[in-house]
């Protein structure tokens, strides 16, 4: 159990053990746990949010890559109950998005469940949101990790699953009003964007024009 207590440091190291053992019912039962007892435990403690965070996130996102897709759903699940806690601190950005990429923003692809690829967009779409600054007065954030992201959003914008890929088309107009330096690499993610419009579902062609929209708006202010 993770505590507030004065038994916290046991209960995450315990939580850190339990997450590396080599069963599979036990990771999971870890990271329910993780999950179950952070959201009730820490509901209004930031000190709190960020000491669990430096002493976990390793653990967890090392789960990021579990062989067994029901472990790697519990930590992205788990990283989300810890990310609404946490302040926006760049520094959380520059952990995770890292990771994200390397399961979703590959040239091949890596992670194979479908509704994963959905739940980490999801994460993404949080972040963004999160440490949005549309006029870089706070140091545009996502700028530090804006290649990673558009890593992301260039392979999942072909993603073959059709939620995935609308996901992906509503993260780009999302970023256009967070950081003011899509222009940068707003040219990259044409093509994928326009290899939408032919598709089967008409929500997923609709994003795709008004993604496209968008891109060319930034794109002309690139000169």
């Amino acid at each position: 159990m993770i505590s507030t207590g004065g038994d916290e440091k046991m209960s995450t190291e315990s939580f850190c053990a339990a997450v590396q053992n080599p069963d599979r019912m036990v990771r999971q039962r870890a990271l329910k746990d993780f999950e179950k007892n952070f959201i009730h435990g820490t509901e209004t403690d930031e000190q709190c949010s960020r000491r669990l965070f430096d002493e976990t996130y390793l653990h967890i996102l090392r789960c990021y890559g579990d062989r067994f897709e029901s472990v790697r759903t519990l930590a992205v699940s788990a990283m989300d109950a810890l990310l609404v806690k946490l302040p926006t601190n760049d520094y959380y950005l520059s952990c995770i998005v890292p990771v994200l990429a390397k399961r979703i923003g590959q040239a091949e692809t890596i992670e194979e469940s479908e509704e994963l690829r959905l739940q980490l967009l999801e994460q993404l779409e949080a972040l963004v949101v999160k440490y949005s600054d549309p006029d870089g007065s706070h140091a545009d954030p996502l700028l530090k990790v804006f290649d990673s992201v558009v890593d992301i959003l260039i392979k999942t914008l072909r993603d073959p699953y059709p939620a995935a890929q609308k996901k992906a088309c509503e993260i780009v107009m999302l970023l256009a009003e967070a950081t003011p330096s899509l222009h940068y690499r707003a040219e990259a993610l044409v093509e994928p964007a326009k290899s939408i419009l032919p598709h089967r579902h008409s929500a997923n062609r609709i994003a795709a024009i008004e993604t496209l929209g968008v891109l060319s708006l930034h794109i002309l202010s690139n000169g």
